[in-house]
Parts: structure tokens; sequence; C-alpha cells
């Protein structure tokens, strides 16, 4: 496998880009460094092409951005269509109101909402229209990363978050035993990831909506990686659990920039500012559309169904490398960091492209799952045998979460 020109692209990346990419979890170290591609050059459907003209099957999906597929035809075709008559104008355009009402039919219990760009601006907004409403400050973090806007950096690395404004603060449960460091009447709100799909997170989820209710926080369901990807197409949803205000993103627009904030009436129109000269960009918005278009019930349900049966087979391969999460997303950890590392390593060398993160799409089909898990199986098993050296470095932690 050649890689000449992805490592002189980032040799000069290197002197002209901070962090190298403009995206932390996109960095060369964040993967077998020395071994994989550090530079795309296209994809279609789920293979991806470096620079250097090697071809992989890629599992990362563009962070999660990607649900129907690299390149879809029709998303590029909507795209098309739009940019004929232009993307951002000096007034609203008509496709912002289609838009909502599209979006509120897929998620009814979002009366309003606002059109953003990315997910941490989408949270970002959610907490300042949760404490403008409730007039408090404080907010706690029940799981989850939620983005690197100021409001959401509690953790390490908060490098330049002032010590002042690191309110929100990670709570395991706040419900059963755990203690909360602050008078229920201070907490404007709690934001959750609502992804911990065992037998007990439909309670959990009921228990916090009730102690929010209690108490007058707003609850906040951080949906911008399950916003699609779950059945009923977000966890407020399938599990009939309304949230006070939601956040989507990701793959709503199949790699275009989109994120949605949005809940009930009374917060979302109250005196808060949230405003960007980007948020009525429109050849997103017709992008995410077509999403909704093609992501039908029958569709997700069917992409639900096979990645549960891949996850179920993959983590049955061996006691060494599982792949933890949900159908449809999982994050692949080994027992120990260098096992992780050989089992990508391997499997990039058998046309795989992996990382932290394991999407699907609906690209990946049965027949392409079934081909994955013979893979794994083989690669796992020579790893497992010795004498597989690591050829890089190991991945590095980007966020501690």
């Amino acid at each position: 496998m050649k890689l000449e020109k992805s490592k002189k692209l980032l040799s000069k990346a290197n002197n002209c880009i901070a962090g190298q990419t403009m995206t932390m979890s996109k960095r060369a170290d964040q993967f077998v460094a020395g071994v994989y591609p550090a530079y795309v050059e296209s994809a279609k459907g789920f293979v991806i092409v470096d620079v250097d003209g090697n071809h992989f099957v890629d599992f990362m999906s563009g962070l999660g951005t990607i649900i129907l597929g690299y390149n879809h035809p029709g998303v590029n075709r909507a795209i098309k269509k739009q940019l004929e008559s232009g993307s951002l104008f000096s007034l609203p355009h008509r496709l912002e109101v289609k838009f909502a009402e599209e979006f509120q039919r897929h998620f009814p219990y979002v009366e309003k909402l606002k059109v953003l760009k990315t997910g941490s601006e989408a949270v970002s907004a959610a907490i300042r229209i949760a404490r403008t409403y409730t007039g408090r400050d404080n907010v706690l973090s029940c799981a989850g990363y939620h983005g690197w806007h100021d409001c959401a950096m509690h953790k390490p690395p908060a490098n330049g978050v002032p010590m002042a404004i690191r309110r929100m603060i990670d709570l395991v449960h706040p419900i059963e035993g755990t203690k909360i460091p602050f008078e229920p009447n201070t907490i404007a709100a709690i934001i959750v990831e609502p992804v911990m799909l065992d037998q007990g997170t439909k309670q959990w989820l009921q228990a916090l909506r009730e102690y929010c209710d209690e108490n007058g926080i707003v609850l906040i369901f951080d949906e911008i990686i399950t916003g699609m990807r779950v059945p009923g197409y977000s966890i407020a949803n399938w599990f009939n659990i309304t949230p006070d205000l939601s956040c989507f993103g990701k793959a709503m627009g199949n790699g275009m920039p989109i994120a949605v904030v949005g809940g009930k009436r009374e917060l979302m129109d109250s005196d808060y500012f949230v405003s960007s000269t980007y948020g009525g960009e429109v050849l997103s918005m017709a992008a995410a559309l077509e999403v909704f278009r093609v992501m039908t019930p029958a569709e997700l349900n069917a992409l639900w169904m096979r990645g549960g049966d891949a996850l179920h087979k993959f983590n049955r391969i061996s006691k060494h490398i599982k792949i933890r999460g949900y159908n449809t997303r999982g994050q692949i950890e080994g027992d120990t960091e260098l096992f992780r590392a050989l089992f990508w390593q391997e499997m990039l060398k058998e046309g795989w492209l992996l990382g932290k993160a394991w999407f699907l799409t609906l690209e990946h089909d049965e027949d392409l799952l079934t081909i994955f898990i013979d893979c794994s199986t083989k690669v796992i098993r020579r790893i497992e045998a010795g004498g597989v050296q690591l050829e890089g470095s190991i991945p590095k932690e980007a966020i501690k979460r």
C-alpha cells in the first residue's frame, strides 16, 4: 500500500494547519500513525479512496454524518437543483418552512425549532435557551460528550475555558444515590446523550424526566448522534419520553452541515438570543429533506436489524475486542490499546478503514457485513496467534470522556 502523497500532504499540513487537520478526531495520531492514510481524495457508497489511490471499505462514515452512503445520487440531485436558485439570501427562503414542517413530521414533539450548522452550536443554543427560560445558571450532564463550546467543555481538555463558567457537572446518575452539588432550584438544565441502550435505560430516562418536572429543570436530549439512527428516528420517539429541548445533527444532512435545536413552544419562544448568518443556508436543508425522504421507517428498521446481527456476531469472535454501543453505532474497544491498534492495522491491510467509532449506513448491506465478520475473525485469530507487530504508533485519546 502506497502512502507517498499522503505523507507529503501531512508534512505540508503540519506547517500550515493548527493541529494538522480541521477536525481533531481526524488527526493522524487518532489512528495507527505511519500506517493509515492521512488524506482522502473521494468516496462513494461505502468506499473511500485516499490520495494515493488506495480503496477501503469505510465504517467511520464521515464521523457519523453519512447515513445513506457517500456521494448519494438523490442528495446530490437535491443540492444541485437548489444551487441553481441560490444557497443563501437576504430574506428567509421558503425551504426553511418546508424543512421545519418535514422535521416536525418526523419529530412531532418538537413544537418549534431553529436550524444551525453544527452539533456544538445546537447544544450551546439549548443551554442558553434553558438558562434564559429558567433564570438559572447551573447545567448538569448525565452522559455523553456535548461539543467543544465553553458551556459544554467541562472535562479535559478544557484549556481556555474560565473556571467561573465551567458549570456543567458530570453525574453518573442524578436519581439514585448521587449527591448533586447544587440545590435543584439553581439548576437550569440537565443534558443527556440518551444512548445507554440496556434494559434499564428507558426507566432511567423516565425517572430523569420526573425529576426535572418536579424541580422545574429543563431536560435536554442530545440526539446529535442518535437522530436518524434508532427506531422511530430518535430515542424520544422510540421510548415515548418527551424532553423539553432536543439537539440534532450528524446523519440528518448526510454529510452536509446542518443541526437543529428545538422543543417546547414556551422555551423556543422565550427571550434568548441565538442567531447565525448561515442558519438559513438552504443547500443543507435540501440535503436533509432528501434524507427524510429516503430513510423510511422500513429502511431504518432494516438497518437496525442487520446492524444488531453484525454487532452480536462480531462480539462473539473474541474476548480481546468488542464493539460497544448500539446497532447502528458503536465504539471499537480492545482489552488493551495494543490489541485494538493491531486489529485496525491488519484490517486496513485487508481493505477496511476502521476507527474508534463504527457507524452503519444504508450502503452497508447484509452481504458486506457478513464479509466484514469473516475477515475480522481471520484477522483476530492471526493476532491472537502472536507474531503480528505494530508498524505504527498506538492511537491517542483526543477527548477524555
